[in-house]
């Protein structure tokens, strides 16, 4: 956490607030978002910085459906911070693919079109959840149970599993830069 600086995330089904304030100074920013209003993605990338537990999933459009139970597992191991539905033609995941496993070893230039091919579906739509791990010990176990609800293992979404990689991913997908070409 960043010295001299308390934030707290309030969520409900229908509220995002980030409450900020710095210790032993009359400086306060509340900011609130209730549903139908735009989140100011600055402010959810803000919260990131200052949070370490924070991490990203994206839902493939191969990993669509079954969102009650695919929400119940995210919330027995996180609490859920911002959802945004995108949707995108098979060319921007494929730009999204090559940005979300940028320095992955295993995903090499030859192997992008087949990953792509495999986490496509003609709805185009991705989900981007923003969440905090109750415990960064299960996030494996987390995302485990998730690819399982699709079987089609991990072609269903990507998760990111470093605080820094969530930062670097989240201003990549939050400004929506995936239209460009790689």
């Amino acid at each position: 956490m960043r010295r001299g600086l308390t934030c707290s995330a309030i969520i409900s089904d229908n509220i995002f607030e980030i409450n900020c304030h710095k210790k032993a100074s009359t400086n306060y920013v509340e900011w609130k978002n209730t549903k139908g209003d735009e989140v100011e993605n600055k402010h959810v990338l803000d919260y990131c910085h200052i949070s370490e537990k924070t991490k990203l999933i994206v839902r493939y459009p191969s990993g669509q459906g079954r969102n009650i139970i695919f929400n119940y597992v995210i919330k027995k191991y996180a609490k859920i911070l911002f959802v945004e539905t995108l949707f995108v033609t098979k060319d921007e995941l494929r730009n999204l693919i090559v940005e979300l496993y940028r320095n992955h070893e295993y995903l090499v230039a030859d192997k992008i079109d087949i990953k792509t091919e495999k986490c496509w579906s003609d709805s185009g739509k991705v989900m981007m959840y923003i969440f905090e791990l109750y415990d960064d010990n299960e996030l494996i176990n987390m995302k485990h149970k998730l690819r399982t609800l699709f079987n089609v293992k991990r072609n269903s979404l990507h998760s990111t599993d470093y605080h820094l990689e969530t930062i670097t991913r989240l201003k990549y997908v939050m400004n929506k830069k995936f239209n460009t070409e790689h």
